[in-house]
């Protein structure tokens, strides 16, 4: 087993958010393997558990870097050829369906988790990048665009339902968050550092770090992750973590770990998993405990070439990678019972 990380870091011994808690590339070669997947691909369920503060909790199960469209496609005479993903910059996935946007693709492309198949959801005609994407447990996708100003709402089979536009307050979404039971939004603005609510279908409720909300300051956010009745929140200008309560106030804390905080994702157990562009790590949180480095079960810690974006669903990790054009998939093991 590992000891501590010594790879370039230094040795680290009633509010509205309660209700939040260019042309593709394609390739007209034959049938092939549908994923470029590792020795390890198999479906989760086999990791033994860890300590709570162990931070060897990732077992590979499957990278992805395209896939061909299924049998069944969305209109007759689409396109069969192979989707080659050429730099993922977000990601979000619920069961079998993960939805990737690729800024070289100009595209958000829905991959299956099991059989690898892949095909375009959204092309983007004008080339708009996506800062962020959230897919919500009715299978909403909501895409937030900084350039437009907007989050673009998209229904299963990929139609345009709502757009969330309010000039006055929405300027350059970075990050969002939905929870559709609740038909709450919350969108973090990266102009005026203040995270707005919406409701689902595009009204605009008030800015919850307000001196009438939460808390009174401005974040630099970027990226926003919920857990529980609260919002998790990287604010890259402390740099620091952020849990918004509502109206029970806010809680921070930062880290000498986080260089260059980017992506974040909170697992089911309460862990929170930072993605670093300084070094390519994870970086592990529990409460406000740094655990260390994130590390496969019996291996070495985790690195990729640019961390673009994190999601979790359920036990599984996602990870995308813009610089080597692909979409890594993990186990997280479960802490054991006390």
């Amino acid at each position: 087993m590992q000891g501590n990380n010594t790879t370039g870091k230094h040795n680290r011994c009633g509010h509205w958010l309660a209700s939040l808690c260019c042309l593709p590339i394609l390739c007209a070669c034959g049938p092939a393997p549908l994923t470029v997947a590792t020795a390890m691909d198999q479906r989760p369920g086999a990791s033994a558990c860890r300590d709570i503060t162990d931070p060897a909790i990732l077992r590979r199960l499957r990278t992805y870097d395209g896939g061909f469209p299924g049998i069944d496609l969305p209109t007759p005479g689409a396109d069969r050829r192979r989707i080659v993903l050429r730099r993922p910059v977000a990601v979000t996935a619920r069961g079998p369906d993960i939805f990737v946007a690729d800024a070289d693709l100009n595209m958000i492309a829905r991959l299956d988790r099991d059989t690898g198949h892949a095909s375009a959801f959204v092309i983007l005609e004008d080339r708009a990048r996506v800062a962020d994407l959230y897919l919500s447990r009715d299978l909403r996708l909501y895409a937030a665009f900084a350039e437009r100003g907007a989050v673009h709402v998209y229904t299963r089979d990929g139609r345009l339902e709502t757009t969330i536009q309010d000039r006055r307050v929405l300027h350059r979404p970075r990050a969002v968050l939905a929870d559709e039971a609740g038909g709450t939004v919350a969108i973090a603005d990266a102009l005026s550092g203040l995270i707005l609510g919406f409701n689902d279908l595009g009204g605009y409720m008030g800015a919850l770090n307000t001196p009438q909300g939460a808390s009174n300051r401005n974040y630099d956010v970027t990226a926003m992750a919920r857990h529980n009745d609260s919002i998790v929140i990287i604010d890259r200008s402390a740099p620091a973590l952020f849990r918004l309560h509502g109206g029970a106030g806010s809680h921070g804390f930062r880290h000498e770990a986080m260089d260059m905080p980017g992506a974040l994702a909170v697992d089911v157990f309460g862990r929170m998993l930072v993605g670093d562009e300084f070094d390519g790590q994870i970086e592990l949180f529990y409460r406000d405990e740094y655990l260390g480095p994130a590390r496969e079960v019996g291996g070495q810690t985790v690195r990729f070439g640019d961390l673009a974006d994190l999601w979790t669903d359920g036990v599984l990790l996602y990870v995308a990678d813009a610089l080597d054009a692909r979409l890594h998939s993990f186990e997280i093991a479960p802490p054991c019972e006390p």
